[in-house]
C-alpha cells in the first residue's frame, strides 16, 4: 500500500514532541530558582546549604537517570504495543510527573518532587517513538520534510518552555503562589496532548508481539559498545560532550542568578534565547555549513569551540558578553550534537542503525546523569570552576573524537 504524506496526520505527534521538549527547556530555570532562591519550599531553616545542594543535584540527575532506562524501554514497547499506545502512555506519564511536582509544593515534600522528576524521565521517550512513527508514515521522498517538522517541533518546544515559565511564574507571584502554575500548565498540556493522540493519531507501525522488551536494555547496549571497534571510541566522546553540556546548563543558571541577580523569569528568558539560537542554527545555519566539511571534523571543531567558549563564560563578568557567549554555546552545541548523531550513524553498518541510535541516546542520558551529580560539589568548587570543568569535559570529548578521526584516516 502506497504511503501518503499528511501534515494534518502529523499534528498530534508534533504537539506531543513540542510539549515533551517544552518540559525539558522549562525545568532548568525552575529547579535553579526553587533550590537556590526559595529553598524554604522544601527545607527548614536549620537545613545546611550542602544538603540543599545535594537535593538539587538529585533533582537534576534523577530525570536523565529515568530517561536512561525509560527511553529505550518505551522504544521497544512501541514495537510490541504500537506507536500510538506508547506515545499516549508517554505523554500521560509526563503529565502525571508534573502534577506530582505541583502536589509536592503544596505538601512541602522534596521526595514527591524527586519522584515526579523520575516519572517524567521514565516516560521521556517520545522523541525516539516520534522519529520511528515519522519513518513509518513517510516515503523516501517525504521523509526529509517530515523530519524537518520534527526538528522544528523540538526547537519550538525547547524555546517555549522557558517562556511559559517566565509568564506563568509572574502570574503565580501575583497570586501569591510559588511555582505551581508553570508546572501545572505543562502537566495539563501533556494530558491534553495525550487526549488528542487518542482521538486523532492512527497507528503507524507494524506491531511485533515477539520483540523482546527489557528495562535493562541500555546496560546491554553499553556493554556491546566495548566490542565494536568504532563505537568504543565515539561513545566516550559523546559521553564527555553531554556531561559538559549538562553541567553547563545547571551551573550557568546559578551564575546568572548570583552575579547578575536573575530571578526565575530572567532565567526563563535566557533559556528561551538559547532555544531561539538553537532553532536558527538547526533550521538555517546547518543547511549552509554542515555540507562544506567532512562531518567528523566539523563535529570536532564545534566541540572545541563549545568547550573554549564555555570556559570563557566561567570567568566573564559582563552581562552583555555572557549573552553573546551563550549564543555561541547554543550554536556550537547544535552543530556538534547533529554531527555526533551522524558520526554514530556513519560508524556502523546500515543494518545496525537502530542499535547505534539506542547507544547514542543512552550515552547522552548517562552524560546528563553524571553532569547532575557534579552539582553536589557546588559549595566545594563554586560555579566558575564547575563551568570550567564542563568546558574541559567537552574538550576531552573533542580530543577523543580526534583520535577516532586520525585512526579512521590511517585505516582508509
Amino acid at each position: 500500500m502506497k504511503k501518503k504524506f499528511s501534515l494534518f496526520a502529523l499534528l498530534p505527534l508534533i504537539l506531543a514532541l513540542m510539549i515533551d521538549n517544552m518540559s525539558f527547556g522549562a525545568i532548568f530555570p525552575l529547579v535553579t530558582s526553587i533550590f537556590q532562591e526559595y529553598p524554604q519550599i522544601f527545607f527548614g531553616k536549620a537545613t545546611s546549604i550542602e544538603t540543599i545542594d545535594w537535593y538539587m543535584s538529585m533533582a537534576y540527575f534523577i530525570m536523565p537517570l529515568g530517561m536512561f532506562f525509560g527511553a529505550s524501554f518505551l522504544g521497544d514497547l512501541s514495537d510490541v504495543l504500537g506507536r500510538r499506545v506508547t506515545m499516549i502512555a508517554a505523554m500521560a506519564g509526563i503529565g502525571l510527573g508534573y502534577l506530582f511536582m505541583v502536589l509536592s509544593i503544596y505538601t512541602a515534600s522534596i521526595w514527591l518532587f524527586l519522584f515526579g522528576r523520575l516519572v517524567t524521565g521514565l516516560f521521556a521517550g517520545s522523541q525516539g517513538i516520534g522519529q520511528a512513527a515519522i519513518v513509518d508514515m513517510s516515503t523516501p521522498k517525504t521523509k526529509a520534510m517530515a523530519m524537518s517538522f520534527l526538528t522544528f517541533a523540538i526547537c519550538i518546544g525547547f524555546t517555549l518552555g522557558p517562556i511559559i515559565v517566565s509568564i506563568f511564574t509572574s502570574i503565580t507571584q501575583m497570586m501569591r503562589l510559588r511555582f505551581e502554575l508553570p508546572l501545572f500548565v505543562i502537566g495539563v498540556g501533556s494530558l491534553c496532548s495525550c487526549f488528542w493522540l487518542y482521538q486523532s493519531f492512527a497507528e503507524s507501525g507494524k506491531i511485533n508481539k515477539k520483540h523482546k522488551v527489557s528495562i535493562l536494555r541500555p546496560l546491554h547496549l553499553l556493554w556491546e559498545v566495548g566490542f565494536h571497534e568504532n563505537l568504543r571510541i565515539i561513545t566516550p566522546a559523546m559521553f564527555f560532550f553531554q556531561m559538559g553540556i549538562a553541567l553547563f546548563f545547571q551551573t550557568i543558571m546559578i551564575k546568572m542568578q548570583v552575579e547578575f541577580h536573575y530571578d526565575v523569569m530572567d532565567l526563563g528568558l535566557l533559556m528561551a534565547f538559547y532555544g531561539v539560537v538553537l532553532m536558527f542554527t538547526l533550521t538555517v545555519l546547518a543547511k549552509i555549513f554542515i555540507s562544506r566539511w567532512k562531518i567528523e571534523w566539523f563535529t570536532m571543531y564545534n566541540l572545541i569551540i563549545n568547550g573554549v567558549v564555555v570556559i570563557l563564560s566561567a570567568w566573564v563578568t559582563s552581562e552583555f558578553f555572557m549573552w553573546v557567549l551563550i549564543a555561541f554555546v547554543s550554536a556550537s552545541n547544535a552543530f556538534a550534537y547533529t554531527g555526533a548523531l551522524t558520526t554514530f550513524s556513519n560508524g556502523v553498518s546500515s543494518k545496525r542503525q537502530g542499535w547505534a541510535m539506542g547507544i547514542c541516546v543512552a550515552t547522552a542520558a548517562l552524560g546528563f546523569v553524571v553532569g547532575g551529580l557534579w552539582m553536589s560539589l557546588l559549595q566545594v568548587l563554586g560555579t566558575d570552576w564547575l563551568i570550567t570543568i564542563s568546558g574541559l569535559s567537552t574538550l576531552l570529548g573533542a580530543f577523543i573524537l580526534y583520535t577516532y578521526i586520525n585512526r579512521s584516516e590511517k585505516l582508509a
